[in-house]
C-alpha cells in the first residue's frame, strides 16, 4: 500500500506543481512539505484538508493512508518494545 507521502508527491506532480509552488500555496516551508512527502512528518489535519483541497484528492483516502500508517507505527513501536523487554 503506498504511504501518504507518496500518495501527496505523485498528486503534486500530476499537478506539475512543485514542492515551493505547493509550501507557497499552502503558507508552509518548503522543508516541512519535503518532510511530509519523505514521510518524515505528519501534516496537521488542518494541513491535511487544504493539502487534500488542491491536490484534489478524496480526504477520506489521505484520513486512511494517514491512520495506517500510524497504525504501522504503533505495531513497530510494540513489537520493538515486547523483544527488548524479554531480554
Amino acid at each position: 500500500m503506498r504511504t501518504l507521502g507518496e500518495t501527496l508527491r505523485e498528486a503534486r506532480i500530476k499537478k506539475d506543481m512543485t514542492i515551493r509552488l505547493l509550501a507557497k500555496v499552502l503558507n508552509v516551508r518548503e522543508h516541512y512539505i519535503s518532510d511530509i512527502e519523505r514521510n518524515v512528518r505528519t501534516p496537521a489535519e488542518l494541513l491535511l484538508f487544504r493539502m487534500s483541497d488542491v491536490l484534489e484528492i478524496d480526504i477520506n483516502y489521505l484520513l486512511m493512508l494517514l491512520i495506517n500508517q500510524k497504525v504501522s507505527s504503533l505495531e513497530i513501536a510494540s513489537l520493538k518494545k515486547s523483544r527488548y523487554s524479554k531480554n
